[in-house]
């Protein structure tokens, strides 16, 4: 038996003791319907939860729990399973379910059209008391269901066997596209690929000086922190429960701006700028090139049985221009993410890039940190971890700057922000950092009729972004190939398997040098 399955015993074991429950846990969890207050909770939740669905404003960032309309979770959270020892944890990590949730609700309720909305109000009015309102459900009603649930170790065991997030990989697609064949040639693709653009950053200098018509992105607000500075920060607002580090606003603006990268940009047109994305007239995605801006978000790493935030940064650019007839590649909007793990003393312990489609998938390890080449052996045919730069060692008074290439929007080279030329022209950039709801401005983006919509659709996809690639790369189980996608969606491997969020990745893949 497993550890992790061990683990589930004994919450099943404790827990059946303290309820006296020994039943198996039933596929949907079953709240009575009656005038309490957990029946009408859950009365409520299945009335915002159908309005929602039928007017296809889901947000697909987490991953809902099945039967629990109060709860989703994502791979980090699904990843402290084995953390789960007693009622205090339990707790708190369904605390951290129901907040992605909330998160995902306030925005689906958001995005709602109007006349969707009043419907719901009506329906809610119809079927609750007097004076519930869908703020209030939202608000009030998880600690009611949540309390129910403690009470069951049925619903509870299902709740953490449902945690775990699919793989964007559809199995299906793989078995009838005979992926076994078809990856070979993708494979081979994917090396030619590496060939003919990784050899830009063995010579950083030089690839910068080659620039045609280089503009630089800095942060509008810029900070600096020495690494004592960080490391107390992320010490003091580790939580208690899961050593989780836990910023507030102000920290995680602070980190944010410290870290904040400058984007050297070879912009010989208007699909170099970068922006903000927006809805056209035509309901369309596009893009305002007069606000400069790059998304700011948190997430969390293992890394030697320690959780590590990490900071990532989304710039997006109006399209990928084709460059022939023939071009796959090409297509609306594009972009860079850019992420940093941040080490216990301060310091950048590894970045990796991919863009928002979850290609081009590189990484950049600190000195004292190598491949794990024992993890990267397999069997079969698999994308390999990239590393084509060591991340520049730079003090508090430089700031890491990243070139990106014109068209193609491939990161070429790193560099230090002392290196750069002062008859560059500058542009600054403003951070969108909110700590309450991750990209919460890209997944409720005001129309023009007055009403909002995400990005994003249900599936995670910016309809609109299809690129013609999908109609060769389809075998590889990925969802519209080259197509930009929301956090959390991002397949960065299509030969082999591997997740941009997936908590372990680092772990798995780099070790630290022996001393």
């Amino acid at each position: 038996m497993g550890i992790k399955n061990k683990m589930r015993s004994f919450i099943i074991f404790t827990l059946s003791i303290i309820t006296g429950c020994t039943t198996l846990p039933p596929s949907t969890p079953h709240y009575p319907d009656d005038q309490s207050l957990v029946g009408q909770c859950s009365k409520a939740y299945a009335l915002i939860t159908t309005s929602i669905a039928k007017a296809n404003v889901s947000d697909a960032e987490a991953h809902p729990i099945d039967g629990y309309n109060y709860l989703r979770s994502n791979r980090f959270l699904a990843s402290l399973n084995d953390k789960l020892v007693d009622e205090n944890s339990i707790s708190a990590w369904l605390d951290k379910l129901i907040l992605l949730d909330q998160q995902a609700k306030t925005i689906e309720i958001k995005n709602l059209p109007s006349a969707s909305r009043r419907s719901l109000e009506i329906n809610i009015a119809n079927n609750l008391k007097d004076d519930w309102s869908i703020e209030k459900i939202i608000n009030d009603c998880p600690s009611q269901l949540k309390k129910h649930d403690l009470s069951k170790s049925e619903y509870l065991n299902n709740i953490i066997l449902n945690a775990n997030v699919p793989a964007e990989y559809s199995f299906f697609k793989r078995s009838i596209g005979l992926y076994p064949l078809t990856s070979i040639p993708v494979y081979f693709g994917y090396q030619q690929w590496i060939k003919q653009n990784i050899f830009t950053f063995k010579n950083p200098e030089k690839t910068i000086n080659s620039i045609d018509n280089p503009v630089v992105y800095t942060p509008d607000s810029l900070l600096t922190l020495s690494a004592s500075d960080i490391a107390v920060i992320i010490k003091q607002s580790r939580d208690t429960v899961f050593g989780i580090p836990l910023f507030n606003q102000t920290q995680y603006e602070q980190l944010a701006r410290h870290f904040a990268p400058n984007f050297l940009i070879d912009e010989s047109n208007d699909t170099d700028k970068i922006g903000h994305p927006v809805w056209s007239s035509t309901d369309m995605p596009s893009l305002d090139t007069t606000r400069a801006v790059s998304f700011v978000r948190l997430e969390y790493t293992w890394f030697k049985e320690s959780i590590l935030p990490q900071l990532v940064y989304t710039i997006w650019f109006p399209e990928r221009p084709k460059q022939s007839n023939w071009d796959i590649l090409g297509g609306v909007l594009d972009g860079i993410m850019w992420r940093v793990t941040i080490a216990n003393d301060g310091t950048p312990l590894i970045a990796d890039s991919i863009h928002p489609c979850g290609c081009y998938h590189l990484f950049f390890p600190s000195n004292d940190i190598i491949k794990n080449t024992d993890s990267l052996k397999q069997g079969t045919l698999s994308e390999g971890i990239e590393t084509p730069q060591i991340l520049p060692e730079y003090s508090t008074a430089d700031r890491l700057t990243l070139f990106i290439a014109s068209k193609t929007h491939y990161l070429s080279s790193l560099s230090i922000e002392e290196k750069i030329n002062d008859g560059w022209k500058k542009r600054s950039y403003e951070l969108i950092v909110n700590n309450k709801t991750p990209d919460m401005s890209l997944r409720s983006m005001p129309l023009v009729s007055g009403d909002f919509k995400s990005l994003y659709d249900t599936e995670g996809i910016v309809r609109g972004t299809e690129r013609a690639e999908r109609w060769l790369l389809w075998p590889m189980g990925i969802k519209s190939p080259g197509a930009m996608r929301q956090w959390g969606k991002h397949a960065t491997a299509f030969v082999g398997r591997r997740h941009f969020d997936d908590p372990f990745l680092l772990d798995q893949a780099f070790i630290r040098k022996s001393k």
